[in-house]
């Protein structure tokens, strides 16, 4: 056999287990009411809560913090995450500053 060639016995490439794990990966999330790029929004605004909550980057501008996790429009960035969390990003910085001291 050429190396081009595959063997119907060997494992699929790295390239074919992703283009075969899209639709199951897309069902796993509906299954759970979410759609992939929710899904990663809410990551995202996760690392965010945990970036402004910490204390390790209290000095970072709250709009930086939501630009290091894909949200460059701070207008945006706070909408979002305040829909996701109940409070501006500012808000949460704040409190969480407030329990720190």
């Amino acid at each position: 056999m050429s190396p081009t060639h595959s063997s119907p016995f060997a494992s699929p490439s790295p390239d074919q287990r992703l283009t075969q794990g899209h639709p199951y990966l897309y069902k796993l999330l509906a299954d759970r009411g979410h759609t992939v790029s929710g899904w990663i929004r809410e990551r995202r605004l996760e690392q965010c809560h945990r970036d402004l909550t910490g204390p390790a980057l209290d000095t970072l501008p709250v709009g930086a913090v939501g630009g290091r996790w894909g949200f460059p429009d701070p207008a945006r960035f706070s909408h979002a995450f305040k829909a996701a969390h109940g409070m501006s990003p500012g808000q949460a910085r704040a409190a969480a500053q407030a329990s720190r001291q």
